[in-house]
């Protein structure tokens, strides 16, 4: 919309234009983030090879098994796989220790396999072990043939190498799954490069549909800067007629009228209740500002709009004397129930009537918004003068950083002035004689209604969208 045609428009139709197009950001940055995030991409499943192949530390459960599978294991897995196998269960200490220390003295590993496949407990687990029926043979012919001890001997070094050749074959197998498991291995490496691909493809159309979303938001934008211009001249052209200042007390004169200031004060209770947060919620919020009130010196705060009193609470249980003023009578009323000291009373008024130099603090929690200009340079003034050397002056107020805030939900309150900037407080800190400050930033809008991604252009979209919803002036003395 240009500017000509915003001059045609009365001052209702731009107001309400101006909240449409506020509302209109946010529901578009939701449906952006919707759009992007049902980009999809075929990922195929990565079948990674397991390591257990490998291993050969332990022979795999099979129905029968060979003599030769045992021939390349150490000692102690020998030991442990023929007990496994042959009886059915683990190596005892007892009989690891006998048969280790038979191996170590010569003894044949056929001859150990087949004195636990015929012993009574082998006999009973029926282990089918291969390859030993040779070797019994051999053994039977040299006990009745004394005389053939050293055939057997050659026979035996034979049946040795026989075997030791089959172990050979057998420690090939293993070379072949060996090469089955690299295969295995390189066509899973093969897959998630392709998904990597794919991924780094789908990056690119979310960055391609982050960029056009970002600009169409940046024109909305630029709209709305065009009508709060405008906005503002009219503004400006109007307090400018004779006897604006005192039609405006006369319509706000007018308006009061209608109803009580209880009434009023009621419908503010129950407005906060239902949207500024529970009163855990703020409890929890506002502890982080306990640390910041010095610990020495004076132990008064002075709580500027104490609403229900979240931060006396805070004060309270930090061992600091909190005195909150409201001019709202029915938020005093819920702090005194609750045990708390709160005054209905005008701020300026109640610090003037204070010495110099007594307070550790003064606070003011989303109030700074809600107050004219020449009261807000009064609390400063004012808060300079009664805090004590090294005192603080800590006001929260919504972030107008944030565009949702600053063009949308700042605008749910209907007793909020204007936005503040923390350039703006800062320097009235400054002004006013504090020795230093510095700005907090708070509550960001929660990770799932950001832009996914993690490249500048959707960084610089989630901070002006969805960055700190609050800020906080803390000015030293």
């Amino acid at each position: 919309m240009s500017e000509s045609q915003i001059k045609n428009m009365d001052l209702e139709q731009i107001i309400r234009t101006v909240k449409q197009e506020a509302v209109h950001l946010e529901t578009e940055q939701a449906r952006y983030t919707r759009d992007v995030r049902e980009i999809q991409v075929d990922l195929q499943p990565v079948d990674w090879p397991s390591l257990d192949t490998l291993k050969l530390t332990q022979l795999p459960v099979q129905s029968s098994y060979h003599a030769k599978d045992f021939l390349f294991l150490d000692d102690i897995t020998f030991v442990r796989n023929a007990y496994q196998i042959a009886l059915g269960r683990v190596a005892d200490t007892g009989g690891l220790s006998n048969y280790l220390a038979k191996i170590r003295n010569g003894e044949t590993r056929q001859a150990i396999l087949l004195e636990l496949v015929r012993s009574q407990e082998g006999r009973l687990n029926r282990a089918n072990i291969k390859g030993l029926r040779g070797y019994s043979w051999l053994k039977k012919l040299e006990s009745r043939l004394p005389s053939l001890g050293l055939v057997w001997k050659k026979s035996e070094k034979m049946l040795d190498l026989i075997q030791r050749q089959s172990g050979l074959l057998w420690f090939a197998s293993q070379s072949v799954n060996f090469n089955l498991f690299l295969i295995k291995l390189q066509k899973a490496i093969q897959t998630a490069v392709k998904n990597h691909n794919l991924l780094i493809r789908k990056l690119e159309q979310e960055e391609q549909c982050r960029f056009q979303d970002i600009k169409v938001l940046e024109g909305r934008i630029e709209t709305l800067r065009s009508q709060v211009r405008y906005l503002s001249e009219e503004k400006r052209s109007v307090s400018n007629v004779p006897g604006f200042s005192r039609v405006e007390h006369e319509v706000n004169h007018h308006a009061s009228a209608y109803m009580s200031a209880e009434s009023v004060d009621r419908f503010y209770f129950a407005f906060e209740e239902a949207c500024r947060g529970t009163q855990a919620e703020i409890y929890e919020r506002l502890r982080l500002y306990l640390p910041l009130i010095p610990s020495c010196g004076s132990k008064r705060v002075i709580d500027v709009g104490c609403g229900r009193g979240e931060w006396l609470d805070v004060l309270k249980s930090g061992h600091f004397e909190g005195k909150g003023l409201d001019i709202n009578q029915v938020m005093v009323q819920i702090c005194r129930g609750k045990g708390l000291d709160a005054e209905q009373a005008d701020v300026i008024q109640y610090l003037k009537a204070l010495p110099d130099n007594c307070l550790a603090a003064v606070t003011g929690f989303h109030v700074a918004e809600h107050i004219s200009l020449d009261l807000l340079l009064s609390l400063f003034q004012e808060a300079q003068r009664v805090l004590e050397p090294g005192g603080k002056l800590i006001l929260e107020t919504p972030n107008p950083e944030n565009l949702l805030v600053a063009t949308h939900t700042f605008y749910h309150d209907p007793t909020h002035r204007n936005p503040l900037t923390p350039t703006l407080l800062s320097f009235m800190a400054q002004y006013y004689g504090f020795g230093e400050s510095e700005i907090l930033r708070l509550n960001p809008y929660p990770a799932e209604a950001k832009v996914p991604g993690i490249d500048p252009l959707t960084e610089r979209v989630n901070g002006h969208l969805c960055g700190p919803q609050d800020f906080a002036l803390i000015a030293r003395k």
